[in-house]
């Protein structure tokens, strides 16, 4: 977790301006050149989409009426929304054509609290302004909609993109994955995708990850962005991408009045800009097409075909079986009925289980034992309300609960509850969640003892390692022979069962 200082600011920067493969001269300066001649020979491809997403788009309408309508909308940030519009009415701002980025800058901000891998440079929050997010919340919805609703077809396969993680949506693209209705498949969102075509009698699984994303668009993937966005809306899109050419400015963390502006000589894309999906979605449509144009897809050269539309790609080596597949945290896993599942990665749950940020949820008349126990009660119910498994059915006896949950802070609850709650319930093939992970059956009953223990018990098996390794490439820095067993009544401040 990276403290907010300027050594480690000075590290983030290279996420949106460093060189990729630094050590090789001229290879970021060629990757780029590459970008925008594959962008401009194939621009008429690209403002095809514009035609098929067009009847998603609504009739145009002047933006501050669009933003007056929805800005009552449910969100996190609901109240903020409305105290920006309220400040834009009354300046009279949100009747221009402007950005709506308030002092014409963008602050950059560390991202605080963050676990990251060793050797992964900070991660760092362009704050554009909640009025800026206004300015695009609207248009990027109804482009997500679009590409939701249209499958984008090209040379004989299809792209597709997923809008959230929806289990009975993210079973479909598994299926599809998996058996491939035509030449390949390829599902995404953002910078996350997944591949699948038939080469030499079998089909193929990648999970391709850009590297070093932000710092690879070039100007010429946001004018495509706008190439594909429908009329009346190109203008709408135009702002947004001025946005992300705006000056950004970086200040001392140990003397606020040390600060320095940059001036992009293109758009850049600022995290914390609404643009982020859409601008990462048009960079995988260009891989994917990139991988369509060679004569015959094959594992070898699919690296060269992402370099030729101006990215590096990881995740070339082919997948060893379809539980292997990835997508937003989760993968294809058979059900005791024999069809595919999506179902949430393991190491998901184990990561975030014994730990919350800040102090745990609940009434502080209840203990921190019954707390913990209700958090991670919550936190199962969360992630796995239609899932019956094993391990999962062993901790739902675990944390289970002698009161409501309703009784505690609604706080408790997770969102994806609420997003699986119409989902078919389904049993797990108990093989096909092992064959992931590569679990040998002592793996599995050290997973289910792993299952028993709560609140006052640290757990370091083997089998812990190889989810973590497999689903975030971080294993565990110790191993025990069997659990570590803290008793609660001697350290009643511990309520943690991290991994």
């Amino acid at each position: 977790m990276y403290a907010d200082n300027d050594n480690n600011v000075a590290q983030a920067i290279w996420r949106l301006c460093g060189k990729r493969e630094p050590g090789n001269p001229g290879v970021h300066e060629l990757l780029r050149v590459n970008q925008r001649t594959f962008l401009q020979t194939h621009a008429q491809v690209f403002g095809s989409l514009s035609e098929l997403y067009k009847s998603h788009f609504p009739a145009y309408i002047v933006a501050s009426e669009e933003v007056a309508a929805h800005v009552h909308d449910p969100h996190p940030k609901k109240v903020l929304r409305e105290e920006a519009w309220t400040e834009l009415i009354d300046s009279g701002e949100g009747y221009l054509s402007s950005t709506w980025l308030r002092g014409k800058r963008v602050r950059w901000k560390m991202k605080r609290d963050e676990w990251a891998k060793p050797g992964k440079k900070p991660r760092m929050i362009a704050d554009l302004g909640v009025a800026a997010s206004l300015r695009g919340f609207r248009v990027t919805e109804y482009m997500k909609r679009a590409q939701s609703s249209e499958n984008f077809r090209y040379k004989g396969g299809v792209m597709a993109f997923c809008k959230s993680p929806d289990p009975g949506e993210m079973a479909k693209h598994f299926m599809n994955l998996i058996n491939p209705p035509g030449r390949y498949y390829f599902v995404y969102f953002s910078d996350d995708a997944c591949l699948s075509y038939r080469y030499n009698g079998r089909v193929y699984f990648h999970n391709l990850d850009i590297s070093s994303c932000d710092a690879s668009h070039t100007g010429a993937l946001f004018d495509t962005l706008i190439n594909i966005t429908p009329e009346p809306f190109k203008n709408e899109m135009r702002l947004l991408v001025a946005q992300c050419a705006s000056k950004l400015r970086i200040i001392s963390r140990t003397d606020p009045k040390r600060f320095v502006d940059l001036l992009p000589r293109e758009p850049k894309l600022y995290s914390g800009s609404t643009l982020t999906t859409a601008i990462n979605n048009v960079a995988n449509i260009s891989i994917c097409m990139a991988i369509a144009d060679l004569d015959q897809i094959r594992p070898e050269l699919i690296a060269g075909a992402a370099a030729t539309a101006g990215y590096i790609v990881t995740g070339v080596e082919p997948l060893e079986f379809p539980e292997d597949l990835q997508f937003l945290k989760h993968s294809p896993v058979r059900d005791s009925e024999g069809y595919w599942r999506a179902m949430l990665n393991f190491g998901v749950f184990a990561r975030a289980s014994g730990t919350c940020r800040g102090d745990l949820p609940g009434p502080s008349t209840m203990s921190l034992l019954q707390r913990g126990k209700a958090f991670q009660h919550a936190l199962l119910r969360g992630a796995y309300p239609t899932v019956r498994a094993n391990v999962i059915d062993t901790m739902r006896e675990t944390y289970a609960l002698d009161y409501s949950l309703d009784e505690l802070s609604a706080s408790i609850v997770t969102p994806l509850e609420e997003k699986t709650r119409w989902t078919p319930s389904f049993k797990v093939d108990e093989a096909s969640f092992m064959r992931r992970y590569r679990m040998t059956p002592a793996d599995h009953e050290e997973l289910l003892d792993f299952a028993k223990h709560g609140y006052g018990f640290s757990c370091g098996y083997p089998v812990l390692d190889k989810i973590l390794v497999k689903d975030y490439g971080l294993g565990l820095r110790t191993t025990f022979d069997r659990p570590v067993v803290l008793d609660p009544n001697l350290y009643p401040h511990l309520h943690s069962c991290r991994n």
